[in-house]
């Protein structure tokens, strides 16, 4: 035979059947081999039998039980088990549980399935727990037929974190408790259906990647316990620089105003959104609390504004404690030569308050812009903010009409229209201005028919540092004008110019001019009441011609 390879064993045993086969007759031959042979196979036999210790055995104590294993049919793709007599049965399962295997399998029985196992973590001082404790630590919507609103009337009140690991729809009104966290994987949307809202009082958590479907007026309401940051991109928002944010901004908008507050991490490198000309994009009310942080850039994709095109990307209306981190930058069309269109990136109406700016902006109509209704209280006055504007080809980087008191700004402008116009407000306030190129000047004035304008502007410290590319700059810094029918006073306010052209050295326009003009904007002949007062102004060139100028 060939030889065995390494690591096999060679077992050599007999083969004898439990037969007599010597046949000893009367008067034979009586032959010393004949009883030899059968004598060895007797002693064959019995070894064979020694063979029986490898088998299971009862002890004699036991008695006479019948041992009789069911027949063939019956065994077939069983186990051997034993009953309560302990005699040999089939089963589909091992042990002193006869059906074992069936209650592993058991996802029905409270007492079977994976309360059978146990698991333990590995380390000193680790507490066994059964598997199907320790997979109860979460629960996957899977679990409950990837119904949300089955899922949560099987968890009521039951402290855990629920996983949306697979497309749910909300088609009633539905509340997540606080004692339930949600957790959505990547892939998974859930999708809230028309006029249906969506509560999440829960922590929830999610990437950066596509969480929300709305249908119609569908909406998610957050808890402001519920989530630390919300990404553009749980709306659908993709940051690639060429698909459109608009319905993602739309979505994000709803969540917000429902919830009450805003965290906006924007993490894509551009996020492009298409506004609809006379209309608002983004339109916050009422919000207590809002942060926009990140560093991204934010893309207005409207290829011109032509007439009074004008749009805005955010407003706020009555809100406060507003934050808009300044590694955010925002681009649109330049537009600087036409005053009467393009896009205003953030409004605040009607009494916001505590706002912390900033931003990178190029070409649009207003970078903030605080705003007040002739038909509005002075209760709808916008305050307390701190700014820091980086604009280029900007018309009105910070626009304060008829709003916005005690404003600390610091603007870095390029090429724009007017870095600054107060017009009967910005009261309380310090602006510090270093601009290039500016087309037109900074004015601080009154303008319009109505009463309101009448207010007047007091209180202002304004600095301005221009130092053009050019070899004169014909603009004047900063222009103090009354243009409005009911007189107006323009008091305490401190000015400090610092205007050299690309040579180092002080220029013409390095003045301060005061207007006053009637309603065509021609030079007031009648005299209609308005003064100034405690006007305090540094900087201005000892050259002929500068100065004061009063039309």
């Amino acid at each position: 035979p060939a030889v065995l390879a390494s690591g096999f064993n060679l077992t050599i045993t007999s083969d004898i059947a439990n037969l007599q086969p010597t046949d000893l007759t009367n008067q034979g031959g009586f032959y010393p081999e004949v009883i030899t042979d059968a004598l060895d196979r007797a002693t064959i036999q019995i070894q064979q039998l020694d063979q029986n210790n490898r088998a299971i055995k009862i002890p004699l104590s036991d008695g006479v039980l019948d041992m009789t294993t069911p027949v063939v049919a019956e065994r077939a793709n069983k186990y051997l088990a034993f009953d309560a007599a302990g005699l040999p049965v089939v089963s589909a399962g091992t042990g002193s549980d006869s059906a074992l295997r069936t209650d592993l399998a058991n996802a029905t029985a409270v007492s079977a399935g994976s309360r059978l196992s146990g698991f333990r973590q590995t380390g000193t001082g680790a507490t066994a727990r059964t598997v199907d404790d320790k997979l109860k630590d979460t629960v996957s919507v899977k679990d409950f037929g990837s119904n949300l609103g089955v899922a949560l009337t099987a968890l009521g009140a039951t402290e855990t974190t629920l996983i949306i690991d697979d497309d749910v729809t909300v088609s009633v009104n539905t509340t997540i408790p606080a004692t339930l966290a949600i957790e959505v994987k990547k892939g998974s949307i859930i999708t809230v259906n028309n006029a249906i809202t969506l509560t999440v009082n829960g922590s929830f958590t999610a990437g950066i990647y596509s969480v929300f479907t709305y249908v119609g007026t569908g909406n998610v309401t957050f808890a402001k316990s519920s989530v630390d940051q919300m990404y553009p991109e749980w709306w659908g928002a993709v940051g690639d620089g060429s698909t459109s944010c608009t319905t993602a901004f739309t979505n994000l908008t709803k969540t917000v105003n429902s919830s009450g507050f805003g965290r906006l991490f924007f993490s894509g490198t551009q996020y492009n959104f298409t506004p609809v000309i006379s209309a608002v994009t983004c339109a916050f009310l009422n919000v207590t609390s809002f942060t926009m942080t990140g560093k991204s850039i934010i893309y207005d994709t409207t290829s011109s504004y032509s007439g009074t095109d004008t749009t805005t990307f955010i407003q706020f209306t009555t809100c406060s404690k507003i934050k808009i981190d300044s590694q955010l930058s925002f681009v649109s069309v330049p537009n600087i030569s036409v005053a009467i269109n393009g896009l205003s990136w953030f409004k605040f109406l009607q009494g916001c308050t505590y706002i912390s700016g900033g931003g990178i902006f190029n070409g649009v109509l207003h970078c903030y812009m605080f705003y007040r209704l002739i038909t509005e209280s002075t209760s709808y006055i916008s305050k307390y903010a701190n700014l820091n504007i980086d604009a280029t080809s900007v018309y009105y980087p910070l626009m304060c009409n008829v709003s916005g008191e005690y404003i600390n700004a610091n603007l870095v402008t390029t090429a724009c229209g007017r870095s600054v116009f107060l017009n009967a407000s910005g009261n309380h306030s310090k602006i510090n201005i270093k601009q290039k190129n500016q087309v037109g000047a900074n004015i601080i004035g009154t303008y319009g028919t109505t009463s309101i304008n009448a207010l007047g502007v007091t209180d202002v410290e304004l600095s301005v540092v221009d130092r053009d590319s050019t070899t004169n700059n014909l603009g004047i810094p900063v222009l103090f004008q009354f243009y409005n029918t009911f007189p107006a006073t323009i008091s305490n306010i401190k000015v400090s110019i610092d205007v050299k052209n690309v040579l180092g050295t002080p220029v013409f326009s390095d003045s301060v001019a005061i207007w006053k003009l009637d309603n065509s904007q021609n030079p007031d002949t009648v005299g209609r009441g308005h003064q100034f007062k405690n006007i305090y102004i540094s900087g201005i060139s000892d050259q002929a011609g500068t100065g004061y100028e009063t039309i």
